[in-house]
């Protein structure tokens, strides 16, 4: 038997992977360099990003801007080009709308792909 736990077995909430993805900004907490990003993939718990450059590898914490609402995540895991997110506690009701806003967005498109 494997005892090894899966990312995905251990994730709180379902990630949606998007099929429009979204323009994000990541700015660093209280600096102004933002990065670019598109959203990946999404839950209520956090985010997928693919980034156009870099994070600063010290930076753990950092401001994630998507259709236009702003929230603090955490990071979790990072590569050369995408970072996963998680959202802050404070960061609940921002992080609903967000998830709302997109997912909302993907099953109206979806709807009139399929009619």
């Amino acid at each position: 038997m494997n005892n090894e736990i899966s990312l995905a077995d251990r994730r709180q909430h379902s990630r949606i992977e998007l099929t429009e993805l979204p323009l994000a900004a990541i700015n660093g907490e209280n600096d102004n360099l933002a990065v670019r990003a598109q959203v990946l993939d999404i839950s209520l718990g956090g985010a997928r990003v693919r980034i156009d450059r870099a994070l600063d590898p010290a930076r753990r914490t950092v401001e994630i801007l998507i259709d236009g609402i702003k929230t603090v995540a955490e990071v979790v895991w990072r590569s050369p080009t995408e970072l996963g997110l998680r959202y802050l506690e404070q960061a609940g009701d921002a992080a609903v709308v967000i998830f709302e806003q997109i997912l909302t967005r993907e099953f109206s498109r979806n709807i009139h792909a399929t009619a």
